[in-house]
C-alpha cells in the first residue's frame, strides 16, 4: 500500500513537470524560486534586447585594453505585459549559481567575476501603478580596469530577479535573467630585442666596416603556441622620419636587400637571424652615412602585432673623416697637458671583461704621476682600458703612451681607439677612431697618436690593447690639445 501511494505521488510530480507549471523542473536555471501564484495575469520580464550584453575585450600591443569603456557594464529598468494594478516591487541579485548551467549549455567556460569588483546601484526597482516599466534602471559596474580581465575563457555575469511582488503579477521564467557576457583575446606582441647596430668607417684610410653578418634577434612576449612565420623587409621610407627625430642625414644603401623570413618555432619565444649586406661596402663612403631600417613587416597568426617601440632594427653606417694614426714624435701634436690631477681610469678589464690585477701593486692610475704598472700572462689576451680626463675637454690633438721599458717587447702591438664625451659615455655611445699597429705587427715604442681632426672628448678609451708578448708596463699617459 505505501509503494502504491509512493508511485501515485511520483506520477503526479511528473505529469506536473511535463505541464511547465512550475518552469522550474528542467536543467537550464538552478535555484528558482516562485514568489507569487502561477495564475497571474501580469508578468514582469527583462527586455529581449537587454538579456544578453556582450563585450569583446582585446588586450592589444600597442593599445591597451579596447572593446569596454568606463566602469557601467549594464543598466537596465524591467516591464510588465500589463499595466501593473497596484505598485509593484521587483528585487534582484547576481546570481554566479547560473554560471555552471550557462557554461553547460553553451558550451562555453566562461568565469565569475570577482564579487568584490562588481557592484549594483540598487537591488529593487519599481513599478508605479498603471506602468508597464520600472522607473529605474539597474546600474551594474565593474571598478578595476579591464585590463586585469586577461584571462582567454572570458567571464560572465548572470543579474536574476529573485522576486517580484505586487497584486496579480508573477516573474516571467524564461526572461528574468541578464546576463554581462565578456569575451577576451590577447594579442602577442613580437620584437626585436636590439633596436639598434652601429658601424664606423673611415673612408680616408681605407677602413670600412664588414656587413656581411649582422646579428638581430627577435622575441615574443609570450611562448607562441605555433610555429610563427615573421617575414622582415628593409623600409627606406623610414629613414626621412630617423633623420628629422635624430638630426641625421643619412642615405639608404644602394643595393636593395632581400626580405628575410624568420619562424619563432612552437613553445618558444625567441629566435636570432643574420642580416647580410653583400653590396660593395667600400662604395659606401658618403660622409652622410647610411641606414638600413630593418622592419617587422607581417607576422603569421591573428593575434599577433609588432612592439611599435621595437618594430625596426636600425643598422647605422657612420662615416667619419676622423681617425688615429702612429707618428714618430710629438712635434705635431700641439700643446701637452701636463695637468693630470683630474684623470682616472675607469674600466680596465681583459678580454673576458673581468677587471685585472697589475703585477706591482701599482694601480693604472700610477701612469698619471709617471709610477708605472705592470701587467703580465697577457700571451693570449688583451687589456681594455677607458681614461675618464675628469671633464669635456676641446681640441684634442692626439695622445702619448709611454712604456716603463724601452723594449718593444714591453708594449703592445696593436689597438683600437675611442673617444666620447660626457654625455655620449653616459648614454653608451662612443666615436671609433681606427685600430692602430706596426705593419711588422710588433711592439710599438714609444706611441704617439695624432687625430686627424681635433676632437672634444672626456674619456679616451683604449679597445683590444694587445701586447707584443705577454707584458704591458706605462708609465706615463698624456693629451695634446691644438696650439
Amino acid at each position: 500500500m505505501k509503494n502504491l501511494k509512493i508511485m501515485k505521488y511520483a506520477c503526479a510530480l511528473l505529469a506536473f513537470c511535463a505541464s511547465g507549471v512550475l518552469g522550474g523542473c528542467n536543467d537550464e536555471i538552478e535555484d528558482f524560486r516562485k514568489t507569487t501564484g502561477s495564475q497571474a495575469s501580469n508578468t514582469v520580464y527583462i527586455d529581449a534586447k537587454d538579456r544578453e550584453t556582450s563585450y569583446s575585450l582585446l588586450h592589444s600591443v600597442n593599445e591597451g585594453s579596447t572593446g569596454m569603456n568606463g566602469e557601467v557594464l549594464a543598466r537596465f529598468p524591467v516591464h510588465t505585459t500589463l499595466p501593473a494594478a497596484s505598485g509593484i516591487s521587483v528585487s534582484f541579485k547576481i546570481d554566479n549559481t547560473l554560471i555552471d548551467v550557462y557554461n553547460a549549455k553553451r558550451e562555453t567556460a566562461y568565469l565569475p567575476l570577482v564579487s568584490d569588483d562588481v557592484s549594483m546601484n540598487r537591488t529593487t526597482l519599481y513599478i508605479p501603478e498603471g506602468g508597464v516599466v520600472s522607473t529605474d534602471s539597474i546600474s551594474v559596474s565593474y571598478s578595476k580596469p579591464f585590463s586585469t580581465l586577461n584571462d582567454l575563457k572570458g567571464y560572465l555575469l548572470p543579474v536574476r530577479i529573485i522576486a517580484s511582488t505586487g497584486t496579480d503579477v508573477e516573474t516571467n521564467y524564461n526572461e528574468r535573467v541578464a546576463y554581462i557576457v565578456i569575451d577576451v583575446a590577447k594579442e602577442n606582441g613580437i620584437q626585436f630585442d636590439q633596436t639598434m647596430a652601429s658601424f664606423t668607417n673611415i673612408p680616408p684610410i681605407g677602413l670600412f666596416s664588414d656587413l656581411s653578418a649582422i646579428d638581430f634577434s627577435i622575441s615574443s612576449i609570450t611562448p607562441v603556441e605555433n610555429d610563427t612565420k615573421v617575414t622582415l623587409t628593409v623600409n627606406n621610407q623610414l629613414i626621412g622620419a630617423y633623420n628629422q627625430a635624430n638630426g641625421t642625414s643619412y642615405q639608404s644603401v644602394p643595393e636593395d636587400i632581400a626580405p628575410i623570413e624568420a619562424t619563432i618555432a612552437a613553445g618558444s619565444s625567441k629566435i636570432s637571424g643574420v642580416l647580410s649586406y653583400t653590396g660593395d661596402v667600400t662604395a659606401l663612403n658618403n660622409m652622410n652615412g647610411y641606414l638600413i631600417p630593418l622592419e617587422i613587416a607581417s607576422i603569421e597568426g591573428q593575434y599577433f602585432q609588432p612592439v611599435n617601440e621595437k618594430r625596426v632594427f636600425y643598422v647605422a653606417i657612420n662615416n667619419s673623416n676622423r681617425y688615429a694614426a702612429l707618428v714618430t714624435s710629438d712635434s705635431g701634436l700641439g700643446s701637452r697637458v701636463n695637468d693630470r690631477s683630474g684623470y682616472n681610469v675607469v674600466k680596465f678589464t681583459n678580454k673576458d671583461g673581468a677587471t685585472v690585477s697589475t703585477a706591482n701593486g701599482v694601480q693604472p692610475n700610477g701612469m698619471f704621476s709617471g709610477n708605472f704598472f705592470a701587467v703580465q700572462g697577457l700571451s693570449s689576451n688583451w687589456l681594455d682600458i677607458s681614461i675618464d680626463l675628469g671633464a669635456d675637454t676641446d681640441n684634442i690633438t692626439g695622445f702619448f703612451i709611454e712604456s716603463a721599458q724601452p723594449s718593444a717587447s714591453m708594449s703592445v702591438k696593436a689597438l683600437d681607439v675611442y673617444y666620447a664625451t660626457a654625455d655620449m659615455y653616459s648614454n653608451g655611445k662612443e666615436s671609433y677612431l681606427g685600430n692602430l699597429h706596426n705593419s711588422g705587427n710588433t711592439g710599438i715604442l714609444p706611441i704617439y697618436v695624432q687625430i686627424s681632426e681635433p676632437v672634444k672628448a672626456r674619456y679616451i678609451i683604449l679597445k683590444k690593447v694587445t701586447p707584443a708578448s705577454q707584458f704591458i708596463m706605462w708609465k706615463n699617459f698624456y693629451i695634446y690639445t691644438a696650439n
